[in-house]
């Protein structure tokens, strides 16, 4: 796993191709995008700030991936290729979760 992005009260951009990941939001935001071949799952908290996470590129590792995600009066925003099934079981106050799958090319989301 890369070490946990941790930011307050600034902005952190950054792509990897790690297993998962554990991104921090507070008073801040963070943009993350994966590019793993074997993406397995990770987490994002948002506290008064907002984090987006950019998986249209990760590969899953298995038939599932997890993100546990949370926020309070903050946002999460997660793009996911258009093969993927989004079930979502969010714990947020005051705050919000968007999800959108974006289309391969040669393909039409969803």
């Amino acid at each position: 796993m890369d070490t946990p992005t941790r930011v307050f009260g600034a902005r952190e951009e950054s792509v990897s191709s790690s297993l998962n990941f554990d991104d921090v939001a507070f008073l801040s935001a963070v943009k993350r995008g994966n590019e793993s071949g074997t993406f397995r799952g990770g987490e994002a908290i948002a506290v008064m700030g907002g984090i987006d996470i950019d998986l249209h590129n990760a590969v899953m590792e298995g038939n599932e991936v997890v993100l546990d995600v949370s926020s309070v009066m903050g946002g999460v925003k997660v793009r996911v290729p258009n093969s993927w099934t989004v079930v979502s079981k969010v714990d947020t106050v005051m705050g919000a979760l968007r999800t959108t799958r974006v289309a391969l090319r040669g393909t039409t989301a969803v």
